[in-house]
């Protein structure tokens, strides 16, 4: 949106004041495309990573202990999210969203099975 609004500025008026407008808006959102790049999540067959701003988590899948699914019910949706807890009692929580597929679920469980990891499905309270 940034981008969009910094390109549209010069069409209003063209001067200085609004060609520094212009520079200002698109280094806005090319540093907040930077930010966004920063942050990922990503669940393989050799590890677990989770990756925020200013906190990142690895594991590799010999160091995870335990698996949990953990959901629970609004009354209107159902909320989930991943729980990896390593031995040293570090974990990461993955939520759940829309682009999870019930493929990428039985993965999940798959690798874990094949790794020797607890997987255990529990209602959150």
């Amino acid at each position: 949106m940034l981008l969009f609004v910094g390109f549209i500025i010069p069409l209003i008026r063209q001067n200085k004041f609004t060609y520094s407008l212009l520079v200002v808006f698109i280094a806005g959102g090319f540093f907040v495309l930077y930010l966004s790049v920063l942050s990922y999540t990503y669940i393989g067959k050799e590890k677990v990573v989770s990756h925020n701003l200013f906190d990142g988590k690895s594991f590799q899948w010999t160091e995870i202990k335990e698996v949990a699914l953990e959901y629970y019910n609004d009354g209107t949706n159902r909320y989930e999210e991943y729980n990896f807890k390593s031995d040293d009692g570090n974990s990461i929580r993955i939520p759940l969203n829309e682009y999870f597929l019930y493929e990428d679920k039985s993965e999940i469980y798959r690798i874990a099975r094949q790794n020797n990891v607890l997987f255990i499905e529990q209602e959150k309270n």
